[in-house]
Parts: structure tokens; C-alpha cells; sequence
């Protein structure tokens, strides 16, 4: 009863510039999910969880679970579509997001194994109709001194139907 199989088939494919045309059938999902109270688990290939994956997708195990206002979660995944022509890359990440009253938090730790290791941290305040925030994001990659870090300061309203956000970004 706590076990379902999920399948997303999918026949659209995206360009680079943004247009979409039909392609063959294809199933992009698939993978079981085992769900009791609070607990969720999926096996299978899926989308990886988290705001530093940008919706890739991989074959994997991740476990989350819901504490009313706060989740918790980790996944590995064996194969993924990160990093292109890299598909053997094993991904482990780690990932809270909660809510407190006005305040958003979110966190995610990610290793590719042997190409980079990731991070970022968010926060947000809403009040009435505006909300504000800030998000740190910093990638290290592996053989290269560099690291790659991104900070963002936003603030958005929203009335109806008009909004506006301003966003200031240093890399």
C-alpha cells in the first residue's frame, strides 16, 4: 500500500533557443516511491533533488522527510546528466529547507565525485507582499584553485496582478 511505481513519459524535446518540437516517446522517469507519515523514499532514475542539480536527472536512491514545517533529505546516485558525457560521476547531496513564521531557509551540500563539490545556503523574509533575501552559492572543482562563489541580495512585490523583483548578483 506504501509503495508506487512512477513513470514521466515525455515526447517534447527543448532547443537552445528555446523552442520545442515532438520528438519519439520517451519515458524520463522511472522509479518507486515508498511513502509512510512523513517519510518518503525514491528508487529509481529521477530527477535530483535541489536548487544546485537545476532538475538533472539520475539513477539513484533519495530519502527525505517531512517535519511538519522543515525537511531533511540525502540522495547518491550512481549516474547522472550533471556533467555532460560523464554519466559514470557518482552525486551525494544533502538538502534542508524549512519555515519559520516570515522566513524561508534552504541549505544543499553536493559532491560529484572527482569533478566538484557545491554548496548554497538561502534565506527570505516575506511580509505582507514583499519579500526579501539573500542566497550564497560556491562550487569548488576539482584540480582547479579557483573556486567559483555567487552571491545574490533580491527584493520582490507582488500586488494582483502586477509584481516586480530587483536582484543584485557579485560573482
Amino acid at each position: 500500500d506504501n509503495v508506487t511505481a512512477i513513470f514521466k513519459i515525455d515526447n517534447g524535446i527543448t532547443h537552445a533557443d528555446g523552442t520545442n518540437t515532438t520528438g519519439t516517446i520517451g519515458i524520463e522517469d522511472y522509479y518507486f516511491q515508498y511513502v509512510n507519515g512523513g517519510l518518503t523514499v525514491n528508487v529509481g532514475q529521477q530527477n535530483v533533488p535541489g536548487r544546485l542539480t537545476d532538475a538533472t536527472q539520475g539513477d539513484g536512491l533519495v530519502a527525505m522527510h517531512n517535519f511538519g514545517a522543515f525537511t531533511l533529505g540525502a540522495g547518491a546516485f550512481m549516474t547522472n546528466n550533471y556533467v555532460s558525457g560523464n554519466n559514470g560521476a557518482d552525486q551525494h547531496t544533502i538538502y534542508a529547507s524549512g519555515k519559520a513564521g516570515p522566513v524561508s531557509l534552504s541549505a544543499q551540500y553536493i559532491d560529484l565525485a572527482d569533478i566538484a563539490d557545491a554548496y548554497t545556503v538561502k534565506a527570505d523574509v516575506t511580509v505582507e507582499m514583499i519579500t526579501a533575501g539573500v542566497e550564497y552559492s560556491e562550487t569548488d572543482e576539482e584540480g582547479n584553485s579557483d573556486e567559483n562563489d555567487t552571491l545574490k541580495l533580491y527584493v520582490s512585490a507582488k500586488m494582483d496582478a502586477l509584481s516586480g523583483k530587483l536582484t543584485l548578483a557579485s560573482t
